[in-house]
């Protein structure tokens, strides 16, 4: 009786960790998805005018993945729009980064590489005034210029 118990417990112990597998493995491929449609809601808004919203939705993609290539990027976009520059006319995904997986092709051999910016430097750097003001400022430019 006793082997037929330890082997019940191994059995339900094994169910149990496979279980929780399973369950990251699925936490994971939702994060993901919700990484992927913040993204593309970012560019929607941007696309739209609606500087703050992209803003909020690249924001809320770094919550999600932090240091993801792509939310830096846009959001280094709308800061450089916020000051007066000119972003890019396509959407802000530098050396091609898949926005869900946050990686890159591989590079050629022997070809130089950029280190990628960290989001906390990029987010941190403005605080959350003079950022509110930055949007404020480029709605107003992105507005008029309609």
């Amino acid at each position: 009786m006793g082997a037929v118990t330890l082997l019940a417990v191994a059995l339900l112990i094994l169910a149990v960790v496979l279980g929780v597998r399973a369950g990251q493995q699925q936490l994971e491929l939702q994060r993901r998805q919700q990484v992927g449609i913040a993204l593309q809601q970012a560019l929607d808004f941007g696309a739209e005018g609606n500087l703050e919203a992209a803003l909020d939705a690249y924001q809320h993609v770094l919550l999600l993945d932090p240091g993801n290539k792509t939310a830096v990027e846009g959001i280094n976009q709308l800061l450089k729009l916020a000051a007066g520059g000119t972003p890019k006319a396509n959407t802000p995904n530098p050396a091609n980064t898949n926005p869900i997986t946050n990686t890159t092709p591989a590079a050629a051999p022997g070809a130089a590489t950029a280190a990628p910016a960290s989001a906390t430097t990029a987010v941190a750097a403005v605080d959350k005034t003079k950022l509110d003001d930055l949007m404020h400022t480029a709605q107003t430019a992105f507005d008029a210029g309609r």
